[in-house]
């Protein structure tokens, strides 16, 4: 103390923590305004995207593995997410010979893109696909894959569970409205199982798919389809696992043999009503509820005919 006057007392200095909280609020700050310029200029630039529907099939072609067909595109949002809606979706069947129908027609496919996703693998993803109006024909071969004719498939009892494969839709919901399914028989002669005003939802979460197809038969509004499905595991492996539950109403008992390929020296006739469920696992199946009611049920063959 000189003359009475106490010493001026010196600032401390900036502590560690300090610091790194004020550079933390700092980081923090210029991240929530990289994003907020990111994502204006996605809106900006977003929209743009429908003016190039042959550069998007050709993207879609590379990661089906086969030509894709893209009638219109428009690019819109949802929300704060953008999406993509392409309509008149064609897989053109592309073997050789003379012009055949296309393999699955699609009226409308709604892609929703995950921005945080796509930002991080610097590639497009997508967390949601709709399809609505499509239309697609199924036939069981002999080794037990279920195919498009055309196309491959995936052996098992389980290979039509398979979801489009590529990371752009991993962990995507899948979900198909308004539809049409024509179950064919192994051979693809007469008596399929033509279903109309089909929902089907999937979602694939690591080695589990869940699946859920609710349908009515064509020509009779009083037939109708509900579908459960749970896989854990590889269908083509050996250790995979399966749970599912099936309610069908009025089912034709002719058609569902001939689809199901029940070899036989004669036909079933008749409707039969379905209350299953059951599990499969190592190999074998386990039915936990099995319920059958059949009307009108007969089994006919040379000119026989025998009720049951």
């Amino acid at each position: 103390m000189r003359d009475g006057i106490p010493p001026r007392a010196s600032a401390p200095a900036s502590s560690p923590p300090r610091r790194g909280r004020r550079l933390a609020r700092r980081g923090a700050g210029a991240l929530a305004i990289a994003v907020v310029l990111l994502l204006a200029a996605l809106r900006i630039a977003w929209p743009l995207a429908g003016r190039y529907p042959e550069e998007i099939a050709h993207w879609l072609s590379a990661q089906a593995g086969r030509r894709v067909e893209v009638a219109e595109v428009r690019a819109g949002w949802e929300g704060w997410r953008p999406d993509l809606v392409l309509r008149g979706v064609a897989l053109p069947d592309t073997r050789p010979g003379p012009r055949r129908h296309a393999l699955a027609r699609v009226a409308s496919l709604r892609l929703r893109l995950d921005p945080w996703a796509t930002f991080r693998h610097l590639e497009p993803r997508f967390d949601a696909l709709r399809v609505r109006g499509a239309a697609l024909a199924v036939f069981r071969g002999a080794d037990g894959a279920w195919r498009v004719p055309g196309l491959g498939g995936r052996p098992g009892p389980a290979g039509a569970l398979a979801l489009p494969a590529g990371p752009w839709l991993e962990g995507a919901r899948v979900s198909v409205h308004e539809s049409r399914l024509l179950v064919m028989p192994p051979d693809r002669a007469g008596g399929a199982l033509w279903f109309e005003e089909v929902d089907v939802h999937l979602r694939a979460r690591g080695e589990r798919r869940r699946m859920r197809l609710l349908g009515k038969l064509r020509g009779d509004p009083e037939a109708t389809v509900d579908l459960a499905v749970e896989i854990e595991g590889d269908p083509a492996a050996e250790d995979w696992s399966a749970r599912a539950a099936l309610r069908a109403h009025d089912l034709d008992l002719g058609r569902l043999g001939r689809v199901a390929g029940i070899p036989g020296p004669g036909d079933l006739e008749g409707l039969a009503t379905l209350d299953l469920s059951g599990f499969w696992r190592s190999g074998r199946l386990h039915l936990a509820r099995a319920r059958v009611d059949l009307r009108e049920a007969a089994f006919a063959a040379g000119g026989w005919r025998v009720a049951l």
